[in-house]
């Protein structure tokens, strides 16, 4: 894409992507090319290129009237090109266009792109001029964004069955564990009551999102959960309940986020089920927690023109190590307690 920008970077692609988990995939090549774009003659002094990554976590804690701010950084990637050697005297440059490539190997084990309002991880380029005395340098940068695609056993499916306090019988199938952004979840439950005068009243689905937040250095995490309302539907009161329903994922990053696990941030997910069931005037609720792995896009957008990518390139290129072995998350409480008619979901 043009721009009349005097410095620019235009990369082969903006978005890297990492097949498979920390520990095997490949990583990725990332290249491109610095453009100086010149209308008059110009003295240049040097001319950089910079990568970094970056990964940060914070969050705010309140003791009675204070408040605290814990954070913890590290520092990912750190590489520099000298694309012009620094000269006092300067260079001279003719009016015109001036093109710079670049190359970079990712080391697979590198945490994904994320934002999130605790905490990031994020890789930027940033390309500068400087320029004689007197005149302003040029400068400008350019984020890279790298996703990450594993086989989440996404053809396996989710199945809970039992019964519940001896008053109902369930069943709930979800088809397989991995979702992307935007996609729709299909749910399949079959409750019934096994007493008189139990009826089912309601099923609310929602999306639980947990996002972790730990520095490992002093061994203090913060956890947050965030509820999606998916689906509520009101039923005339029934002693038997069949349905599959389509709960559908937003597709907005904002509203929520990939499953990630890196070592300073983990957000994972968890389907919800709320079944309400009424006996004698009485409310009681069936709640049923279904894992679920959302992903940054479906299955098959994934391996769509994916980057190409040779070994060999490691022979010229140092890799940033980063040790992506996050230390164990306390466990969360699960709810195994299990509800064929149909119904149109309205959220």
């Amino acid at each position: 894409m043009h721009t009349n920008n005097l410095l620019d970077i235009q990369l082969e692609t903006d978005t890297l992507i990492f097949n498979g988990s920390p520990s095997d995939s490949a990583g990725a090549l990332l290249k491109g090319k610095v453009i100086l774009r010149l209308k008059e003659a110009t003295k240049l002094r040097s001319l950089t290129l910079n990568l970094k990554g970056r990964a940060k976590t914070t969050w705010t804690e309140s003791y009675g009237t204070k408040a605290f701010a814990n954070y913890a950084k590290r520092k990912l990637v750190d590489h520099s090109w000298i694309l012009l050697e620094p000269k006092k005297e300067g260079y001279q440059f003719m009016a015109g266009e001036y093109t710079y490539m670049f190359e970079y190997v990712f080391s697979g084990s590198l945490p994904e792109t994320i934002h999130i309002d605790s905490g990031k991880v994020e890789y930027k380029l940033q390309a500068s001029a400087e320029r004689s005395f007197l005149q302003r340098n040029l400068s400008t940068e350019k984020e890279i964004i790298i996703k990450r695609y594993t086989n989440c056993q996404s053809n396996e499916s989710t199945d809970l069955v039992g019964i519940w306090e001896g008053k109902v019988r369930y069943e709930v199938h979800v088809p397989v564990k991995c979702f992307g952004l935007g996609e729709s979840v299909p749910i399949s439950i079959n409750v019934a009551s096994l007493v008189e005068q139990a009826h089912i009243k309601r099923v609310v689905c929602f999306l639980k999102e947990s996002i972790t937040n730990r520095i490992p250095e002093i061994n203090k995490f913060n956890v947050d959960h965030n509820w999606l309302r998916l689906c509520s539907e009101k039923l005339t009161p029934t002693s038997h309940l069949e349905t599959t329903l389509q709960l559908q994922i937003p597709n907005n990053s904002k509203s929520v986020h990939i499953d990630y696990r890196s070592e300073l941030i983990r957000i994972r997910h968890i389907l919800q089920v709320k079944i309400e069931v009424e006996k004698a005037n009485l409310v009681d609720y069936v709640i049923l927690d279904l894992p679920i792995y959302i992903l940054p896009a479906a299955h098959d957008d994934f391996f769509q023109d994916l980057p190409s990518y040779s070994p060999q390139y490691l022979e010229h290129f140092a890799l940033d190590e980063y040790e992506n072995s996050p230390p164990p998350y306390p466990a969360q409480d699960t709810f195994t307690n299990s509800v064929r008619y149909n119904v149109q979901c309205s959220r």
